[in-house]
């Protein structure tokens, strides 16, 4: 019922303004289209909204998207638009990456202390991460590795000597899985590069993570 009384809503505005071509050629419809787009994209990069193996769950096992992106439509008046497209782009940038050095960047989640804590962060990092189509690594252990980045995965009491002890003894730059605010300050002067939570942007986050990784553009 609430979706027909919408419905007819939206019908009685387009005919107001002289029927769907007038509506058209005025762009007021691609406006429309564009408002709503803008939400759901947002909704999609801050994981509101699940696309099941794009924006989380990954297969961190298939690399790059399959199949060839379809055509877009001769002659459509509207732009055509792929909501999976800017998830697509960060793991065709990071398998371009691999192919020219021979790698794909490794990302450890580093476990430690609180069981619970440890392992809810590093499920959410495997599946934040594992969208880029990096390597994921879970291991209680940093000595030796040859991760390009590291993510702390414990409790909000324990991150502090955590990362105390881990900033100093590696060269990768270190995250946090969490958002402990009251800390926040403390863990950065430690060395802290950044952290990872639900309120991350996953476009923007992998994005920069890309950049600073230094992978070539694709675009």
């Amino acid at each position: 019922d609430s979706l027909a009384r919408e419905a007819w809503k939206l019908l009685q505005q387009v005919e107001a303004e002289g029927g769907y071509a007038a509506a058209l050629a005025s762009g007021s419809v691609e406006k429309a289209l564009a408002e709503t787009r803008a939400v759901r994209t947002k909704a999609y990069s801050a994981r509101r909204r699940a696309l099941v193996g794009v924006n989380n769950y990954p297969n961190v096992t298939g690399k790059t998207p399959e199949g060839e992106l379809p055509q877009a439509e001769p002659g459509n008046p509207l732009p055509e638009v792929r909501i999976a497209e800017p998830f697509e782009k960060i793991r065709r940038r990071t398998t371009a990456h691999a192919e020219a050095t021979g790698r794909y960047p490794k990302v450890l989640l580093l476990k430690r202390g609180d069981v619970k804590m440890k392992g809810a962060r590093s499920n959410f990092c495997f599946n934040f991460f594992g969208c880029a189509g990096f390597d994921m690594v879970e291991a209680e252990e940093y000595r030796g590795t040859d991760a390009d980045l590291i993510v702390l995965c414990s409790s909000d009491p324990e991150y502090l000597a955590f990362a105390q002890e881990v900033c100093a003894n590696v060269k990768a730059p270190v995250l946090v899985a969490g958002n402990p605010k009251d800390q926040i300050e403390r863990l950065q002067a430690a060395g802290v590069q950044g952290f990872i939570h639900v309120f991350s942007d996953l476009t923007q986050t992998l994005t920069q993570w890309q950049d600073k990784l230094g992978m070539r553009s694709t675009q």
